[in-house]
């Protein structure tokens, strides 16, 4: 016994129109959500990291410059501060990071003799398009100091 396979009809498919374009619908629905959060995600993390090699290069420049008793180490803070802003200790115009200044940056280093030099970036704010991301007084490094302690008025 032979059989004879017969094709397959074409359907009756005027019941069926416009589901493509539905399944279309919910698919790129999901799609769309699942890009927007990954680049969300990946952008506030591109951000974070960049505020965080910031005040770790500031607090590591800190660490070797000299610390003036005169000025109760002004001058090294004006220097952290712009250095964790502008990437520069003498200052600059464009910032590493959106929005960051140098009100954002906060210098310890606990004189008259200090042993350590804590940078810490405070009251910050991501800015994204659906969601921002505070980080009250994140990130912080901290580096021992390694100057030295001056006087340049003859103390």
């Amino acid at each position: 016994m032979t059989r004879i396979i017969n094709p397959i009809s074409a359907r009756n498919k005027k019941g069926e129109r416009g589901h493509a374009v539905v399944e279309l619908a919910f698919v790129w629905s999901f799609l769309w959500l699942l890009i927007t959060g990954v680049y969300q995600f990946g952008n506030a993390f591109f951000i974070y990291s960049r505020l965080e090699a910031a005040a770790s290069n500031a607090a590591m420049l800190g660490s070797r410059l000299n610390y003036d008793i005169a000025d109760s180490g002004a001058s090294l803070t004006t220097k952290v501060k712009n250095m964790a802003v502008y990437g520069d200790p003498a200052g600059g115009s464009t910032p590493l990071v959106p929005s960051l200044t140098t009100a954002n940056v906060s210098v310890d280093a606990p004189g008259p003799y200090p042993t350590h030099i804590t940078v810490t970036i405070q009251n910050y704010t991501i800015t994204n398009l659906f969601h921002n991301f505070a980080l009250p007084d994140k990130p912080r490094v901290t580096a021992a100091y390694a100057g030295n302690v001056v006087c340049s008025s003859g103390c």
